[in-house]
């Protein structure tokens, strides 16, 4: 099924953290403050109609850091509650879903040091 999705723009004031983040992140804030500062905030947080947070914590506590006063969300009222909670986590699970091509890894990230890139912002220590 594929839903046509609407993106809003919300006042962070109006957005409700979720009471329990399933990771813990906050020593993460500062570089995610980095990549929004890079590349902008272009991943839309996934919220309730009443502003709780479904998915996009860390992007939520590093838009606050930067005083961003409003996020790109979009409402996910369509979903059950149990779906809800599934979602959030499986998004929080999927990214251990797959394994990495090393290879192609070093390919890119030997690239991005050739074009003067900061190494830092990609996520992965530089060798």
């Amino acid at each position: 099924m594929f839903l046509k999705l609407t993106i809003e723009y919300w006042a962070i004031s109006r957005l409700i953290p979720y009471q329990r983040a399933l990771r813990k992140n906050n020593q993460a804030v500062k570089r995610m403050v980095a990549q929004l500062r890079e590349f902008g905030l272009r991943l839309p947080l996934l919220i309730m109609g009443a502003g709780t947070l479904i998915a996009g914590d860390l992007r939520l506590k590093a838009a606050k850091e930067l005083g961003l006063e409003e996020v790109p969300v979009i409402v996910c009222d369509d979903l059950t509650p149990a779906q809800v909670k599934a979602l959030r986590l499986s998004i929080d699970r999927s990214s251990a879903w797959s394994t990495w091509d090393l290879g192609l890894v070093a390919l890119e990230m030997g690239e991005l040091k050739l074009m003067n890139f900061d190494m830092s912002l990609t996520g992965f220590e530089p060798r």
